[in-house]
């Protein structure tokens, strides 16, 4: 079955000399509803059969090389992150963290999306400290956006060192092709 990928284009034949030839470039989309497969790409000139030609057999080339369209997938990944704390961070104290999201997937994201920012201790151990941050997220395939986010060290956080790590956890809308990525850990710093 034949697709178009690209609209109609006219162009002027006049300056073609008899023998002679014209190279030009030509843009494609592939639509969305085209499935997953392997698919060749084909050219075709003069399709309407406006011009009156002895030989109609050379009026399409194929390319040989094979098209491959992949299922759509979203992948977000928190790529980077970072927070500013002057020497040890106070209980009971706000402070602001930067966490930057990257779509990794080959299709837009678009929707909801909540952020977890925890405390992780020597022994592992995880306490949260964001209230249920959501944002509404929208990017491009193989782009990245930053989220600003507030996190507060607990009043009766113990003293001693924390990592603080930020999560991002895709809402509706957005099948997440890999959790593995949705962790991101900011930095260290001193409970004091």
């Amino acid at each position: 079955m034949d697709l178009a990928v690209s609209s109609a284009r006219r162009e002027s034949l006049s300056r073609i000399k008899v023998g002679g030839s014209r190279s030009g470039n030509l843009s494609i989309k592939i639509p969305t509803s085209l499935g997953e497969g392997e698919y060749r790409l084909v050219v075709v000139i003069d399709d309407s059969g406006q011009h009156a030609e002895s030989d109609l057999s050379n009026n399409h080339v194929s390319d040989d090389r094979i098209i491959r369209v992949a299922p759509q997938t979203i992948d977000l990944a928190a790529t980077a992150a970072s927070f500013k704390i002057r020497g040890s961070a106070a209980a009971g104290k706000s402070y602001s963290s930067s966490v930057k999201i990257t779509n990794l997937g080959n299709s837009n994201a678009k929707g909801q999306a909540s952020f977890q920012m925890f405390l992780r201790d020597a022994e592992g151990n995880e306490i949260d400290v964001s209230s249920g941050y959501s944002r509404k997220l929208s990017i491009r395939s193989g782009k990245s956006s930053s989220v600003r986010l507030k996190f507060t060290v607990p009043d009766g956080a113990s003293p001693g060192q924390y990592t603080l790590v930020a999560r991002i956890n895709p809402g509706d809308g957005m099948s997440d092709l890999s959790a593995d990525n949705n962790e991101i850990v900011a930095g260290t710093f001193s409970i004091g």
